[in-house]
């Protein structure tokens, strides 16, 4: 006579043990099966949620970048060129003014304008620049 399998041992058949003991390890087996599914549900809602919140921080991040105002620093090239453009149309209504008696005499002098505005707005800029870094 051998001796009773024990536990883990693969010796006995299903039909060797008792019934009740099979269902046991049946509720036991599903049991286990339900635990490892709720944690896995658990995993992927939790990856889920991290990505939810990554994503949605980066949209409220790029969307404060896109609405920031216009800073101090930034002004001043907006400034200088209003003020090339405001110069320029000027410029353009003097001339049309005077009524010169060709075209290429009416470009001479617009282009002259022009340099001459240019000439007095990078000064203005150069010297700007100056006192911003000599105090």
């Amino acid at each position: 006579m051998s001796p009773p399998p024990r536990d883990g041992d693969e010796t006995g058949t299903t039909a060797e043990r008792p019934r009740d003991e099979r269902r046991r390890d049946a509720d036991r087996f599903r049991d286990a099966d339900r635990g490892q599914l709720l944690l896995v549900a658990g995993l992927v809602m939790a990856v889920s949620l991290v990505t939810l919140v990554v994503l949605l921080n980066a949209s409220i991040y790029s969307e404060n970048l896109a609405t920031r105002g216009v800073e101090a620093a930034d002004g001043e090239p907006l400034e200088f060129r209003a003020s090339a453009v405001d110069g320029t149309g000027a410029l353009i209504d003097a001339t049309n003014r005077r009524r010169f008696g060709d075209y290429d005499t009416t470009s001479n002098e617009v282009e002259r304008g022009v340099d001459d505005l240019d000439r007095r707005l990078g000064r203005r800029r150069r010297d700007a620049a100056a006192s911003l870094t000599s105090t």
